[in-house]
């Protein structure tokens, strides 16, 4: 390859090449005529000296700076708690005004609350179907839900010892706030072989996520 053919391979003249040239290869400046062939390591020196180059706002090139390559760095290793918190925002949500109780699975398992796109709440059960029905209800009884109970805290500003008092002191105009809020949320579980599982799978994830309502 020629220094005419390379520069205009680079985009620059002939010239400018050749002085280039002869400036890094002063013992052979006689050489780099129009018709000398350039070695590869020339052409690649010529190459990664013009790649640097930077031109500033004003068109007029401003001091080449040498070329940064970042190392690539090996991936962080992915957390078996990291991943199993991705499980559970995957897992499917589903209005729970829209839910039906057929729809949820009578078997083991942790669900999680969402509200606004937020996890409020994780729990457990050792059968998804009734622990959600209870958190469902609309009765004023709000002691046997914790969650029911937290979404009083929460909304209402309720104290702890009032919501899970028994008998329930909650009025009715009360307990329709809560059961209000709860039926603007989603739900979502992640079925497990057995409660034990899910209990392990719950204290793994609250190792290190911190929802509204299970941090109270």
């Amino acid at each position: 390859m020629t220094p005419n053919e390379l520069a205009a391979g680079l985009g620059i003249s002939g010239q400018t090449l050749r002085a280039f040239l002869r400036r890094e290869y002063g013992n052979l400046a006689s050489r780099f005529d129009t018709r000398w062939d350039l070695t590869p390591e020339q052409v690649e020196r010529a190459r990664s000296h013009f790649a640097r180059r930077r031109v500033a706002p004003t068109g007029v090139a401003a001091t080449e700076q040498p070329t940064r390559v970042r190392e690539p760095q090996p991936s962080a290793p992915v957390s078996r708690s990291s991943q199993e918190w991705t499980d559970v925002l995957e897992a499917p949500r589903t209005r729970s005004s829209a839910l039906n109780k057929a729809e949820i699975p009578a078997q083991p398992g942790l669900y999680a609350w969402f509200r606004d796109g937020e996890c409020l709440y994780l729990g457990i059960a050792g059968d998804l179907r009734d622990r959600l029905t209870s958190h469902r209800s609309a009765s004023n009884d709000l002691s046997r839900s914790t969650f029911r109970s937290w979404v009083a805290v929460h909304v209402l500003g309720l104290d702890r010892a009032t919501t899970r008092q028994r008998p329930s002191i909650v009025t009715d105009d009360q307990a329709r706030a809560v059961n209000a809020w709860i039926a603007a949320c989603d739900l979502a579980w992640l079925t497990q072989a057995t409660r034990e599982d899910a209990a392990v799978l719950e204290s793994s994830l609250l190792a290190e996520q911190q929802p509204l309502l299970n941090a109270k």
